[in-house]
């Protein structure tokens, strides 16, 4: 099954640089921000069309505007927030650890949560740009909002309640 994401799409977005393996790291990330994030987002119903339509090439109009706009910077943003932690550090024998090239030392800890957090407030942001949007159109996306609490206006994600 296609990510909704590629490697170019998020390095255009984001600080990845393009020597980072994309099957190490961002794939796995767009996976799970995809299920976990972007799916309650839309709910099943847009969801799975949007999905479909995009593995067929076949994007409609108001989902190709969806998609691009909306869908693709959020799903970066949110997908380099779910990356950076587990990129940042390891957990070895030691204890927690980051590469350093081909060594391994104690992790800037502050550092890399000062990087979550600016990758959170944009991931936030273009979350809200979405929602107000699917509102403000939703006579455009018929399937967003049936049986889900997707279109109501509070977080979903407990880290951004918790913000």
């Amino acid at each position: 099954m296609a990510l909704l994401l590629t490697q170019a799409q998020l390095t255009e977005f984001c600080p990845v640089g393009h020597s980072v393996q994309w099957e190490h790291g961002p794939h796995q990330s767009v996976r799970a921000v995809e299920d976990s994030y972007l799916r309650p987002l839309l709910c099943d119903e847009l969801f799975d069309e949007v999905k479909t339509e995009f593995e067929l090439n076949v994007l409609s109009t108001a989902n190709a505007l969806l998609y691009n706009t909306y869908i693709v910077p959020y799903l970066a943003w949110k997908s380099y927030w779910h990356f950076v932690k587990f990129k940042s550090y390891q957990t070895r024998d030691q204890g927690v650890v980051t590469p350093t090239g081909q060594n391994f030392g104690a992790p800037d800890l502050a550092a890399i949560a000062n990087i979550e957090q600016n990758a959170l407030s944009q991931a936030q942001s273009y979350e809200a740009r979405l929602r107000k949007f699917l509102l403000e159109n939703s006579a455009d996306y018929p399937t967003w909002g049936v049986n889900c609490s997707c279109s109501q206006t509070k977080p979903l994600d407990p880290f951004i309640a918790a913000v």
